[in-house]
């Protein structure tokens, strides 16, 4: 018996299979303590920073006192506005082989600071965050 007059009987259910894993829809991942992480949060270094920012006190007051403004959908936290701020202000600043260079360094730190404000405290716990992530 050759190749071709073998019955393709799998194919159709394989190829069904394969279309039902293309068009499924990304769920959110539910954090630890079971909050759900929103859609808008899908980078490690998002989510360090989303995890990280949880509890801060007076978050949306500082948001709104420096006017940051993140591009998020409607009915956003707090939280996530201000982890994608800090991100899309330390994208931007940031240059290659910034770590332990105290020059480059003081860029993303400013760049934290002027999303964050004067809390210093807030600033250096956010810094050293950022420093860990390899995506940055």
């Amino acid at each position: 018996m050759s190749l071709l007059s073998v019955p393709a009987v799998g194919w159709p259910t394989l190829n069904q299979r394969h279309a039902s894993v293309t068009t499924r829809k990304r769920i959110p991942h539910r954090h630890l303590t079971g909050l759900l992480v929103p859609l808008g949060i899908n980078t490690a270094p998002l989510r360090a920073l989303f995890d990280n920012l949880q509890g801060v006190a007076g978050l949306e007051s500082m948001l709104s006192r420096l006017g940051v403004v993140a591009e998020v959908r409607v009915g956003s936290t707090a939280v996530e506005r201000a982890a994608l701020a800090l991100d899309k202000s330390i994208r931007e600043v940031k240059k290659a082989d910034w770590r332990g260079n105290r020059f480059k360094e003081r860029e993303v730190r400013n760049a934290v600071h002027s999303v964050l404000g004067d809390d210093g405290a807030l600033i250096d716990t956010v810094f050293e965050i950022v420093r860990n992530q390899r995506a940055y």
